[in-house]
């Protein structure tokens, strides 16, 4: 069964980034910037609430939106 694209996805699955965007240290567009990731970086979601994820990259540990990731 799909997930619909509203519901968060599970802890520990796979995603890449739709876009380029910053890879940030907490859950904030104003907090401070780990990477900048390209778009297509793979992540791996641990888990995501309010719209963040908490994602492991080969460039860090940290947050991005969770509206800039896909299968």
């Amino acid at each position: 069964m799909a997930i619909p694209a509203a519901a968060p996805p599970a802890d520990d699955v796979i995603r890449y980034t739709n876009t380029g965007l910053n890879l940030r240290s907490d859950p904030a567009a104003t907090s401070a910037k780990v990477a900048t990731l390209v778009k297509d970086t793979r992540v791996r979601i641990q888990f995501c609430s309010s719209g963040w994820c908490k994602v492991g990259t080969a460039q860090g540990v940290g947050y991005v939106s969770q509206k800039y990731l896909r299968r």
